[in-house]
């Protein structure tokens, strides 16, 4: 478990971490080298990971097998529908956590919004 103490005593204590893939965990399109896999191997031991992406590259499947991201638990990769039609990519990313983890994330440890 991972525990952030914010001001005022708050407590947060995060389920799940959210990642781009491209530009976060990636440089185009490959894993950057130097502790991302092990990184990602400690984190997941603590919450559940998402990763996302739009597989500008067509690397994801050679990062998921490199992640163990089918083979081990608390990883899931998501590759978000780019074609004509398809909702904004900031729309499909919103749909990937459960409802219930947004209605339990404290307003204060938010990004963007005012304590």
């Amino acid at each position: 478990m991972i525990e952030v103490e914010l001001r005022k005593g708050e407590v947060l204590r995060p389920e799940h971490a959210v990642f781009d893939v491209n530009g976060t965990l990636t440089c185009d399109g490959h894993l950057v080298e130097g502790g991302v896999i092990e990184g990602m191997h400690a984190l997941r031991r603590l919450v559940e990971v998402h990763l996302l992406t739009a597989n500008t590259y067509g690397t994801q499947d050679a990062n998921n097998v490199a992640l163990a991201v089918t083979k081990l638990p608390n990883m899931r990769a998501t590759i978000l529908n780019t074609a004509n039609g398809a909702p904004p990519a900031d729309e499909q990313k919103g749909r990937i956590l459960p409802k219930s983890a947004w209605s339990t994330w404290p307003r204060s440890a938010m990004v963007g919004t005012a304590a």
